[in-house]
């Protein structure tokens, strides 16, 4: 029987993304006689037994499924699955408070104050906090910077509906990153440990947000000096469990890299911005999983 992988979408955006459709393609050139399934992750009817490999590859809207999400992902570990990443580390990684973690452990993460529904802060403590005019409140369940809020200090009135997201859910809040928005955000990509390409987002003008979808220029960075690799290594390491692929989202300031993020769930892993063939490589570490 020929090996067969599945490849999740979610509901709202089933079809797979141009970075994903190189990759398949590569999968079927590699391993011709393979099955691939295209199919969201909350798909009825599916026997998820089937499946000789799980990739979660566009789960992109399960931060608004979330009770949904990680009740799927107990069940894909209940009967023993093979998904990759693994569930207990999508379920680490799906709530922002692992920063927290982390940074307890010496990574340098960004800024940031945690908020959570127990002991929720108010909007203004932050300016005291951080001695800082402007402030970013991210949602710890989240993803491509949804229900994410700049607040300044001079401009703090008719903002209910932040007050009431941070009664009601855990929160990020982090000083505003000028360097961020001028000098971009770096992404780290790797695949079975080992570091396939580097990307830089810069923001477009007006906005502080590095996702593509709002505009920003992407670009393949090349020079990369052996201090910050060996820095994002050293944060790699603090993954609790095994893993097939990375991204370390930050800032590099100084030859120092701050966290911004670690995302093991869904990333866009630009495997079409380098010259380089990304997709093949990620490829051949899926196979390699088989």
């Amino acid at each position: 029987m020929k090996p067969h992988i599945a490849i999740t979408t979610c509901q709202e955006q089933p079809i797979i993304s141009s970075d994903d459709a190189l990759f398949i393609k590569s999968l079927k050139t590699l391993s011709p006689n393979l099955a691939v399934t295209i199919t969201p992750w909350d798909q009825k009817q599916i026997n998820w037994s089937d499946f000789d490999l799980i990739l979660p590859r566009a789960c992109w809207d399960y931060h608004e499924k979330f009770t949904l999400f990680t009740d799927w992902l107990s069940h894909l570990q209940n009967i023993n699955a093979s998904i990759w990443n693994p569930t207990r580390l999508l379920k680490w990684n799906s709530h922002k408070f692992y920063l927290d973690e982390l940074g307890k452990k010496g990574v340098k993460i960004l800024p940031t104050l945690f908020s959570s529904q127990q002991n929720p802060y108010d909007i203004a403590d932050g300016f005291d906090f951080y001695n800082t005019d402007q402030l970013v409140f991210k949602p710890a369940v989240s993803a491509g910077a949804r229900n994410t809020w700049v607040l300044d200090k001079n401009n703090l009135k008719n903002h209910s509906a932040l007050e009431t997201h941070l009664k009601n859910n855990d929160f990020l809040i982090q000083p505003y990153s000028q360097h961020l928005v001028t000098h971009g955000e770096f992404s780290f990509i790797f695949f079975n440990e080992k570091l396939s390409h580097v990307i830089r987002k810069t923001p477009k003008k007006g906005d502080f947000r590095s996702q593509p979808k709002f505009g920003s220029l992407i670009t393949e960075e090349t020079n990369v000096s052996e201090a910050v690799h060996a820095q994002i290594i050293d944060i790699l390491a603090h993954i609790p469990e095994n893993w097939l692929y990375a991204r370390v989202d930050g800032i590099i300031k100084n030859n120092v890299f701050q966290l911004v993020e670690l995302e093991l769930i869904e990333p866009c892993l630009f495997m079409d911005i380098p010259i380089s063939p990304t997709h093949q490589i990620f490829a051949q570490a899926v196979l390699e999983k088989l």
